[in-house]
């Protein structure tokens, strides 16, 4: 019975999602257009989760494909195709992303297999001095870090949910659960540049303070981090800071700092008891050679320290170019490189090949290739990896 009860629920979620999605991505490469700050767009100071009407109708004229003359009176980016207005100050979305994953580790047979990737429902409010977020969604897999309700076979979560007032010109001050800012905040939450810092916007975010500050050339957020009080016991919860700060020295083209300290009783990726202490520093770049072309960059120095062991350093990189061949179609390789605090081997590559394309209101696809190189101290293992998405927001 527990079964019909959950699958009935589940089933319920997916389709109210469905009914009142949109986008939930972080697109950096946007500085093409001018984009500087992102909390002209975003609720998020620092991108991703729940758009502005500003945010949407951009997403509408700049973000997809056009298959003819581009209409500005269109609402076909608004809730329901423009059928539904909502309130004054009152903000909905969500998004539902599913893929289809296939996998080919050196030595070992294949595997493929269907993922809900997010099934999210977000609400949040956007006054003059009030600003608050909250999101509630399913994971059926790989969720624990934002679970409020686990369980083995289907993981409620709330990846985001926080207060804050807006003061001054430029400054929101928030309290809650939040994506830890840090570096490039793009959405492909498995790269090492995110996996390695651990601030990914997949299920990486914690509980804390933060003031973000925006401003026409530049923008810059800290966070007091608390610990994920999503996740027990408390041996595990990291207690630090995380920021970033960036500087456009030129309309399209940024650099950018970003420092991270985290101490906690214990590693909870490794699952070892003793006080661990983890950092990352590094510097970031976006730059748009041309409106078709933009660079995003990011190198992070890693180190590690657990109780009784000398301090560890590693090291991560990423060159990423996302080609916009035509509006909607974007064709981005990429470059990462891993060096882990403590790993006996050398540094790891891997390699990306991206396509996305936003081919028509609320909904998008993307396919990716990536191959990637694992030095092991005793040798490399190559794994193979292809990924299909699509992403359906109304």
């Amino acid at each position: 019975m527990r079964w019909v009860i959950t699958l009935l629920f589940f089933i319920g979620t997916l389709a109210f999602a469905l009914t009142l999605a949109r986008p939930a991505a972080a697109y950096p490469w946007l500085v093409r257009h001018g984009y500087r700050t992102c909390n002209n767009c975003h609720l998020d100071p620092s991108g991703a989760g729940l758009l502005k009407p500003f945010g949407r109708d951009q997403g509408n004229r700049v973000l997809r494909m056009h298959f003819g003359p581009s209409d500005d009176k269109s609402k076909a980016g608004d809730l329901l195709f423009g059928l539904v207005r909502e309130p004054e100050g009152i903000l909905l979305g969500g998004s539902v992303r599913n893929a289809l994953l296939f996998m080919k580790p050196e030595g070992r047979s294949a595997s493929v297999r269907s993922i809900l990737m997010q099934a999210d429902l977000r609400a949040g409010l956007d006054l003059e001095h009030i600003k608050a977020a909250f999101s509630f969604g399913i994971i059926p897999t790989g969720g624990q870090l934002a679970a409020i309700i686990p369980d083995k076979s289907l993981v409620l979560a709330s990846r985001e949910h926080w207060l804050g007032v807006a003061f001054g010109s430029g400054f929101l001050l928030r309290a809650g659960r939040m994506h830890l800012p840090y570096g490039i905040r793009n959405n492909e939450h498995t790269m090492w540049i995110r996996a390695a810092t651990r601030t990914d916007i997949n299920v990486a975010q914690q509980h804390g303070l933060a003031l973000a500050y925006s401003a026409k050339s530049m923008r810059g957020e800290l966070m007091l981090i608390a610990g994920n009080y999503q996740l027990p016991p408390d041996v595990y919860r990291e207690r630090g800071y995380s920021g970033y700060f960036e500087y456009f020295v030129v309309p399209k083209a940024s650099v950018g700092v970003s420092s991270l300290l985290t101490h906690a009783g214990g590693d909870l990726y490794t699952s070892v008891r003793s006080p661990f202490t983890r950092q990352a520093h590094g510097v970031f770049s976006r730059v748009a050679i041309a409106k078709a072309i933009v660079l995003l960059t990011q190198v992070d120095l890693l180190v590690a320290k657990r109780s009784g062991l000398d301090t560890k350093l590693g090291y991560d990189g990423l060159l990423q170019v996302d080609v916009e061949p035509m509006q909607g179609l974007h064709i981005a390789p990429a470059f990462e490189i891993l060096k882990s605090p403590g790993s006996i081997g050398g540094a790891s590559i891997g390699g990306w090949l991206s396509a996305t394309w936003f081919f028509m209101p609320h909904l998008d696809c993307r396919l990716d290739g990536i191959y990637r190189s694992i030095d092991t101290g005793v040798g490399r293992v190559g794994s193979l990896t292809a990924l299909a998405q699509i992403h359906a927001y109304l």
